[in-house]
């Protein structure tokens, strides 16, 4: 029993710790693009996330929360139009949090001096 202890022990010892418990700080940047797998990732941003956002408006804007209107509107055929509205979308607020954070930042450089 003593002798399944220790080996147990010294397995746990040489399990490798994970990157943020070494001293190394977990960033945003390791979340959203990991090691390894950073085209990947770059591929489903670029894919999914205006893909979502163009979905989002046209239910909620054009087809004003009706299923049966959103349903007749967003077909396959329709998929490249879908993301074309969502990238735009999500580049208009890009664009207005980019805005906003440099306004914060004049005004808190101008209130410094």
């Amino acid at each position: 029993m003593e002798n399944i202890l220790h080996d147990k022990n010294k397995i746990q010892n040489q399990v490798k710790q994970p990157v943020y418990e070494q001293g190394e700080q977990l960033t945003l940047e390791k979340i959203l693009l990991p090691n390894k797998y950073e085209n990947l990732f770059l591929a489903y941003y670029i894919i999914l996330i205006p893909f979502i956002v163009g979905h989002i408006f046209l239910f909620t804007y054009i087809s004003d929360f009706n299923l049966s209107v959103y349903l007749n509107v967003c077909s396959i055929k329709n998929s490249f139009f879908t993301w074309c509205i969502g990238y735009e979308g999500f580049s208009i607020l890009f664009f207005i949090v980019l805005a906003v954070l440099s306004i914060k930042n004049v005004l808190s450089n101008y209130t410094k001096k």
